[in-house]
């Protein structure tokens, strides 16, 4: 029975020291996800530039249209799945139809009619 009244008084302790703080707690917890967030999106972001950069770089200085995950991630030092998962997000980069692990540029998103 001794252990039963240290888990009691434990938590007569407990539950009234999270009700006083509960709105700090919740304001914290909501700064730490809209921090995190932000870190994702910033990360996705400079990674995809580095892939765009790659892939315009590319085109302009070999004959190469287009390139694989594979020589893609060994430029950009990304793993293949992230440079799969952000190029399939990114609007200017574009996946080829006739092989699967390959991408190119293309002027989505850069012309007059789209608006951007």
């Amino acid at each position: 029975m001794n252990l039963v009244n240290y888990a009691t008084d434990l938590l007569a302790g407990v539950v009234p020291l999270i009700q006083s703080n509960l709105p700090s707690l919740l304001s914290w917890t909501m700064i730490g996800a809209v921090v995190g967030w932000l870190c994702k999106m910033f990360r996705d972001a400079r990674d995809g530039r580095k892939i765009y950069n790659y892939l315009r770089d590319s085109a302009a200085t070999t004959s190469y249209r287009f390139r694989s995950t594979e020589a893609i991630s060994c430029a950009v030092k990304l793993t293949e799945s992230r440079v799969e998962h952000l190029s399939i997000k990114h609007r200017k980069i574009k996946r080829t139809t006739g092989q699967k692990q390959s991408w190119q540029l293309t002027d989505r998103g850069t012309s007059p009619a789209s608006g951007k």
